[in-house]
């Protein structure tokens, strides 16, 4: 998995944001490029594999595929967008694909309707998170 940003060649400089993603597929020479908008989730299933959660680009089909990376591999590209928070020790979250959130019941509800767990120890972070991102999206 690698992101990439499109306007510009540096993927380290302090301040990137990825506007897509590259998954690599079953043929090596393959990669499916994702945008940033369209992944809903990324969910650690075993110490190095993850579940990327999606929206197809061209389709728009919901899709789940298992890539081997850590999700700290995924935590290093994705948390530096303002849409990507963790928020449990097995999940990253796009923010612009919640629905709602029971942050007593510590529940994140999806817009596909899936139900992520908030972690207590994440729960703070994430507050603070959501409030700085409203106040962004609210000024522009």
């Amino acid at each position: 998995m690698s992101s990439h940003n499109s306007e510009s060649g540096d993927d380290h400089q302090p301040g990137f944001r990825p506007q897509y993603v590259l998954l690599p597929q079953k043929d090596p020479c393959i990669t499916l490029s994702v945008p940033i908008e369209n992944l809903i989730r990324i969910e650690s299933i075993a110490d190095n594999i993850c579940g990327i959660h999606y929206f197809h680009p061209s389709s728009g089909d919901k899709k789940c595929e298992v890539h081997a990376y850590t999700i700290g591999q995924f935590e290093d590209d994705l948390c530096r967008h303002p849409l990507f928070f963790r928020v449990h020790n097995q999940h990253i979250i796009n923010y612009s694909q919640v629905l709602r959130n029971d942050t007593k019941a510590f529940m994140i509800e999806m817009k596909t309707r899936e139900f992520i767990p908030l972690s207590r120890r994440h729960k703070k972070a994430y507050l603070e998170h959501i409030g700085c991102f409203c106040i962004l999206v609210n000024t522009r």
